[in-house]
Protein backbone atom coordinates (compact mmCIF):
# COMPACT_ATOMS: atom_id res chain seq x y z
CA UNK A 1 0.00 0.00 0.00
CA UNK A 2 1.28 3.90 -0.72
CA UNK A 3 2.04 6.35 1.36
CA UNK A 4 -0.84 8.25 0.63
CA UNK A 5 -3.05 5.62 0.21
CA UNK A 6 -2.34 4.62 3.67
CA UNK A 7 -2.95 7.91 4.82
CA UNK A 8 -5.70 9.12 3.14
CA UNK A 9 -8.31 8.03 5.48
CA UNK A 10 -7.00 10.12 8.29
CA UNK A 11 -6.44 13.05 5.88
CA UNK A 12 -10.38 12.84 5.43
CA UNK A 13 -11.16 12.23 8.94
CA UNK A 14 -8.42 15.30 9.78
CA UNK A 15 -10.38 17.90 7.35
CA UNK A 16 -13.96 16.49 9.14
CA UNK A 17 -12.71 17.83 12.23
CA UNK A 18 -11.18 20.96 10.93
CA UNK A 19 -14.84 21.75 9.56
CA UNK A 20 -16.76 20.63 12.00
CA UNK A 21 -14.97 22.52 14.81
CA UNK A 22 -14.62 25.56 12.18
CA UNK A 23 -18.21 25.74 12.11
CA UNK A 24 -19.09 25.23 15.61
CA UNK A 25 -16.85 27.93 16.41
CA UNK A 26 -17.93 30.52 13.74
CA UNK A 27 -21.31 29.81 15.18
CA UNK A 28 -20.73 30.50 18.41
CA UNK A 29 -18.62 33.64 17.55
CA UNK A 30 -21.55 35.32 15.35
CA UNK A 31 -23.80 35.00 18.83
CA UNK A 32 -21.07 36.96 20.76
CA UNK A 33 -21.39 39.86 18.26
CA UNK A 34 -25.04 39.96 18.15
CA UNK A 35 -25.09 39.91 22.24
CA UNK A 36 -21.76 41.97 22.61
CA UNK A 37 -22.39 44.34 19.71
CA UNK A 38 -25.62 44.82 19.29
CA UNK A 39 -26.89 44.18 22.89
CA UNK A 40 -29.25 41.30 21.63
CA UNK A 41 -31.19 39.97 24.60
CA UNK A 42 -31.06 36.44 25.40
CA UNK A 43 -34.43 34.34 25.24
CA UNK A 44 -33.66 33.27 29.00
CA UNK A 45 -33.43 36.80 30.11
CA UNK A 46 -36.47 38.27 28.60
CA UNK A 47 -38.39 38.65 31.39
CA UNK A 48 -42.12 39.92 31.51
CA UNK A 49 -42.73 40.76 34.91
CA UNK A 50 -44.95 43.27 36.21
CA UNK A 51 -46.98 44.54 39.51
CA UNK A 52 -50.60 44.95 38.35
CA UNK A 53 -53.45 45.41 40.92
CA UNK A 54 -57.42 46.86 40.46
CA UNK A 55 -57.99 50.02 39.43
CA UNK A 56 -58.73 51.03 42.51
CA UNK A 57 -55.59 50.99 44.08
CA UNK A 58 -53.96 51.75 41.16
CA UNK A 59 -52.91 55.62 42.57
CA UNK A 60 -51.88 53.94 45.38
CA UNK A 61 -48.64 55.47 47.00
CA UNK A 62 -46.96 52.29 48.28
CA UNK A 63 -48.11 50.59 44.95
CA UNK A 64 -46.45 52.73 42.99
CA UNK A 65 -43.25 53.06 44.71
CA UNK A 66 -43.40 49.11 44.38
CA UNK A 67 -44.32 48.86 40.91
CA UNK A 68 -41.22 51.09 40.27
CA UNK A 69 -38.67 49.15 42.68
CA UNK A 70 -39.70 45.82 40.66
CA UNK A 71 -38.76 47.13 37.25
CA UNK A 72 -35.84 48.29 38.71
CA UNK A 73 -35.03 45.07 39.85
CA UNK A 74 -36.31 43.28 36.97
CA UNK A 75 -34.04 45.60 34.77
CA UNK A 76 -31.02 44.97 37.54
CA UNK A 77 -31.57 41.00 36.84
CA UNK A 78 -31.48 41.71 33.04
CA UNK A 79 -28.42 43.79 32.76
CA UNK A 80 -26.40 41.64 35.36
CA UNK A 81 -27.07 38.37 33.48
CA UNK A 82 -26.46 39.93 30.19
CA UNK A 83 -22.97 40.63 31.59
CA UNK A 84 -22.44 37.28 33.01
CA UNK A 85 -23.45 35.71 29.68
CA UNK A 86 -20.97 37.51 27.71
CA UNK A 87 -18.22 37.19 29.82
CA UNK A 88 -19.51 33.07 29.36
CA UNK A 89 -19.53 33.31 25.39
CA UNK A 90 -15.91 34.64 25.26
CA UNK A 91 -14.34 32.01 27.55
CA UNK A 92 -16.47 29.32 25.99
CA UNK A 93 -15.24 30.44 22.28
CA UNK A 94 -11.70 30.38 23.81
CA UNK A 95 -12.63 26.61 25.29
CA UNK A 96 -13.85 25.51 21.78
CA UNK A 97 -10.37 27.14 20.29
CA UNK A 98 -8.36 24.69 22.71
CA UNK A 99 -10.53 22.04 21.89
CA UNK A 100 -10.07 22.67 18.38
CA UNK A 101 -6.51 22.74 18.52
CA UNK A 102 -6.51 19.85 20.50
CA UNK A 103 -8.44 17.36 18.14
CA UNK A 104 -6.66 18.28 15.08
CA UNK A 105 -3.54 17.98 16.32
CA UNK A 106 -4.27 14.80 17.54
CA UNK A 107 -5.44 13.25 14.42
CA UNK A 108 -1.92 15.50 12.74
CA UNK A 109 0.12 13.84 15.52
CA UNK A 110 -1.16 10.73 14.17
CA UNK A 111 -0.74 10.82 10.51
CA UNK A 112 2.83 12.41 11.43
CA UNK A 113 4.10 9.34 12.93
CA UNK A 114 3.31 7.28 10.02
CA UNK A 115 4.89 9.63 8.17
CA UNK A 116 7.96 9.22 10.40
CA UNK A 117 7.61 5.54 9.86
CA UNK A 118 7.67 5.89 5.94
CA UNK A 119 10.33 8.26 6.01
CA UNK A 120 12.84 6.18 8.48
CA UNK A 121 12.36 3.49 6.36
CA UNK A 122 13.20 5.36 2.91
CA UNK A 123 16.25 6.96 4.63
CA UNK A 124 17.06 4.52 7.07
CA UNK A 125 17.44 4.99 10.60
CA UNK A 126 18.56 8.34 12.18
CA UNK A 127 21.37 8.21 14.90
CA UNK A 128 19.69 9.96 17.79
CA UNK A 129 19.88 9.92 21.34
CA UNK A 130 18.23 7.67 23.60
CA UNK A 131 16.51 11.00 24.89
CA UNK A 132 15.62 12.28 21.80
CA UNK A 133 14.49 8.90 20.66
CA UNK A 134 11.59 8.96 23.47
CA UNK A 135 9.84 12.42 22.28
CA UNK A 136 11.13 12.56 18.39
CA UNK A 137 7.97 13.57 16.95
CA UNK A 138 7.80 16.59 19.69
CA UNK A 139 11.26 17.39 17.97
CA UNK A 140 9.55 17.28 14.56
CA UNK A 141 6.76 19.64 15.55
CA UNK A 142 9.07 22.19 17.15
CA UNK A 143 11.44 22.27 14.16
CA UNK A 144 8.42 22.57 12.05
CA UNK A 145 6.76 26.12 14.06
CA UNK A 146 9.90 27.50 15.59
CA UNK A 147 12.09 27.35 12.25
CA UNK A 148 12.10 29.19 9.31
CA UNK A 149 12.03 26.14 7.32
CA UNK A 150 8.08 25.87 6.81
CA UNK A 151 7.06 29.30 5.23
CA UNK A 152 2.98 29.24 6.09
CA UNK A 153 3.64 28.14 9.48
CA UNK A 154 1.54 31.44 10.33
CA UNK A 155 -1.29 29.90 8.10
CA UNK A 156 -0.96 27.22 10.99
CA UNK A 157 -1.07 29.76 13.59
CA UNK A 158 -4.23 32.21 12.19
CA UNK A 159 -6.16 29.22 11.38
CA UNK A 160 -5.72 27.42 15.15
CA UNK A 161 -6.38 30.71 16.68
CA UNK A 162 -3.15 30.11 18.78
CA UNK A 163 0.27 31.24 19.03
CA UNK A 164 3.23 28.31 17.97
CA UNK A 165 4.28 28.21 21.13
CA UNK A 166 0.98 27.10 22.96
CA UNK A 167 0.21 24.65 20.15
CA UNK A 168 3.61 23.10 20.98
CA UNK A 169 2.66 22.90 24.37
CA UNK A 170 -0.53 21.23 23.54
CA UNK A 171 1.17 18.55 21.15
CA UNK A 172 3.52 17.82 24.04
CA UNK A 173 0.93 17.22 26.39
CA UNK A 174 -1.26 14.95 23.52
CA UNK A 175 2.39 12.89 23.27
CA UNK A 176 3.35 12.66 26.39
CA UNK A 177 -0.25 12.11 28.10
CA UNK A 178 0.37 14.28 31.00
CA UNK A 179 -1.49 17.67 31.17
CA UNK A 180 0.81 18.77 33.27
CA UNK A 181 2.36 22.66 32.08
CA UNK A 182 5.62 22.18 34.00
CA UNK A 183 6.35 18.72 33.32
CA UNK A 184 5.91 19.30 29.02
CA UNK A 185 7.57 22.95 29.25
CA UNK A 186 10.77 21.17 31.11
CA UNK A 187 10.22 18.30 27.82
CA UNK A 188 10.72 21.34 25.99
CA UNK A 189 13.20 23.06 26.87
CA UNK A 190 15.40 19.92 27.17
CA UNK A 191 14.97 19.41 23.55
CA UNK A 192 16.84 22.57 23.30
CA UNK A 193 19.68 21.44 25.17
CA UNK A 194 19.91 17.92 23.14
CA UNK A 195 23.21 17.94 20.91
CA UNK A 196 21.81 15.50 18.29
CA UNK A 197 24.23 12.86 17.42
CA UNK A 198 23.40 13.04 12.91
CA UNK A 199 25.43 14.37 10.30
CA UNK A 200 23.98 18.02 9.27
CA UNK A 201 23.21 15.96 5.76
CA UNK A 202 21.11 13.73 7.43
CA UNK A 203 19.28 16.01 9.28
CA UNK A 204 18.46 18.33 6.37
CA UNK A 205 17.42 15.19 4.45
CA UNK A 206 14.72 14.31 7.41
CA UNK A 207 13.42 17.42 7.91
CA UNK A 208 13.05 18.23 4.03
CA UNK A 209 10.98 15.09 3.90
CA UNK A 210 8.56 15.54 6.97
CA UNK A 211 8.15 18.92 6.44
CA UNK A 212 7.36 18.34 2.64
CA UNK A 213 4.71 15.92 3.40
CA UNK A 214 3.25 17.90 6.53
CA UNK A 215 2.61 20.22 4.15
CA UNK A 216 0.63 17.77 2.08
CA UNK A 217 -1.49 16.96 4.47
Amino acid sequence: MSQHNALSQHIIELGTICLKHTTTIEKKKESSLKLINEELIPRSLRIKCDLTTSPDFENNPNYITLKKELQTAVSNFISTGMEIMKKWLITNVDLLIKDQCNNVMKKAINILDGLYSYWENVIGLAKWTNDIKTNILLLIIKIYLETDYIPNTIDVANFLEMPPNKILLLCSKIITKNPDDIYNQSILVAIDQIQLDISEHNSEQLSLHTTRNINSI
